[in-house]
């Protein structure tokens, strides 16, 4: 896969390190700003009853959220090149944290589209922009697997947050618990304090290595001794070296001991979005493919409470299945991120693949909910086999973005992409919110509908594979000449 120069302004990415400490805020934030979406659907059934309407207008306020933290994307980019990624993350997770805050003086579908549609989906599209931004920032080799852990840490952390929602709305109702999770959201401000620049951590590592260890003295000499000592001592001038009598050498800084001016400062980046993107046909096909799968991965939550009552179920057990569920996600996000870095998995053209059979078959696992009628297999099938398809067929995306965008605009395609699907994911929950009281309010033929969206996706991603091999192969490699031949320990293949 053809991938563009480095740039040379910006410090390598470490592959570990501090980029751990990292992963891990940013694993955090993703299961604060995640697990409240995953939650929405306990929501849903606390304002159907507390303001007296129809599921039809109430699960589109998700659908606002999910499509403002889209179209917020592109913007968020651009806050990223000009402010960087922390203090970025930080006015996120305080729009985040006071959609949700604000949520408990919403006493009417208005205000809730205001404050948890719009201005929560604005903090939490910000978020999500940072947290991979920062992830590809700081990892090259092992990008994959540190995604994978970052979204099995957000799993695992979130996987409370259903459990702690269902018991707060029993105590204080939907507007107490959505005061108390904007207060929990306010975290990531401090989290996103962990991000700190390659650049400042280069300047901290080159300043560390450039400090001179100091020496150590003898104080057992008398003065007579010592001046003895310095009147021996010669230090002769040489070429930006001084030698002593004891034969140890001193580096010398001919800039520093002369007084001249300190070296210029690199010339600033330009803060400008990656158009360019926009000319390559894989961009617009993962559009449609993230149009069609949002459709199904948002639904699929929403909708899942309502199932569960319509076979037989209760919404308690409900919020205790979502957060079970949250446990296989962390791990099969696990393996799933070591996957695309292991073997021939590595390769872009693997990954394509692997983005588009998975999403296949998600496709048909998702269509199959819908004709459960067991309770009990509903929620094996629920905890253990939806997530696990359903994290493989996500899993590749943010890779695969990357292999084709370069590290460099990765955050540009990224946010792109949420940026043009997001009125469609609006306009999805409202389609499917008229589907189900169309349907007679069933919610096992939604199923059935989600899973035709899920398998559209996966099959447009075939399209993508293709068009890399066609017009995106990588170039042959130069021809074997003689002088390699006589160096054979040369490496001769870029």
């Amino acid at each position: 896969m053809r991938r563009g120069p480095p740039n040379k302004d910006r410090p390598p990415p470490p592959d570990g390190g501090w980029g751990w400490v990292v992963v891990f805020s940013c694993s955090v934030c993703m299961a604060l700003t995640m697990g409240q979406a995953r939650s929405f659907g306990i929501y849903l059934l606390d304002i159907v009853e507390s303001l007296d309407t129809d599921v039809s207008r109430v699960a589109p306020i998700q659908g606002l959220s999910q499509a403002i933290s889209m179209i917020i994307g592109p913007a968020a980019s651009v806050m990223i090149r000009k402010i960087g990624l922390r203090t970025t993350g930080i006015i996120g997770g305080f729009l985040a944290g006071l959609g949700m805050i604000l949520g408990y003086i919403s006493h009417n579908l208005v205000l809730l589209y205001i404050t948890v549609g719009a201005i929560n989906g604005v903090g939490s599209g910000i978020v999500n922009i940072i947290t991979f931004g920062a992830i590809s920032a700081y990892f090259e080799k092992r990008v994959a697997r540190a995604i994978g852990m970052a979204m099995a840490g957000a799993g695992l952390i979130g996987l409370l947050i259903p459990l702690l929602v269902k018991w707060l709305i029993d105590e204080y109702r939907y507007t107490g618990a959505m005061l108390i999770n904007g207060a929990i959201i306010l975290n990531i401000i401090p989290l996103c304090g962990l991000i700190i620049p390659l650049e400042e951590l280069a300047k901290a590592d080159k300043a560390a290595a450039s400090t001179p260890a100091k020496p150590s003295y003898n104080t057992s000499l008398s003065t007579s001794q010592l001046l003895e000592h310095s009147e021996s001592t010669v230090l002769p001038e040489t070429d930006g070296m001084a030698s002593t009598n004891d034969n140890v050498s001193i580096n010398v800084d001919k800039r520093e001991a002369a007084g001249g001016p300190p070296p210029p400062p690199p010339a600033d980046k330009p803060h400008t979005f990656a158009w360019d993107i926009l000319k390559d046909a894989r961009f617009w096909i993962i559009c449609l493919c993230l149009i069609f799968g949002d459709a199904a991965v948002m639904n699929f939550i929403i909708y899942l409470p309502l199932l569960s009552v319509e076979i037989g179920g209760d919404n308690i057990n409900e919020a205790i299945n979502v957060s079970l569920s949250g446990v296989i996600s962390a791990v099969n996000m696990l393996a799933w991120g070591a996957l695309w870095d292991f073997g021939v998995f590595k390769k872009p053209i693997s990954r394509q693949i692997g983005f588009a059979v998975l999403g296949i078959v998600n496709g048909i696992v998702v269509g199959m909910t819908g004709v459960i009628s067991s309770y009990s297999f509903l929620m094996v099938w629920v905890i253990f086999i939806q997530p696990t398809l359903s994290v493989g067929s996500g899993s590749p995306l943010h890779v695969v973005i990357r292999d084709i965008a370069t590290m460099e605009k990765f955050p540009d395609m990224f946010s792109a992409s949420g940026f043009i699907r997001s009125p469609f994911t609006f306009l999805g929950s409202i389609v499917v919110g008229a589907f189900y009281e169309k349907m007679g309010s069933s919610a096992s033929l939604v199923y059935m509908l989600l899973g035709g969206c899920a398998m559209a996706a996966g099959l447009l991603g075939i399209l993508i594979p293709i068009i890399s091999l066609t017009f995106y192969a990588p170039p042959p490699p130069p021809p074997e000449t003689v002088t390699d031949k006589e160096n054979p320990t040369e490496d001769t293949r870029f």
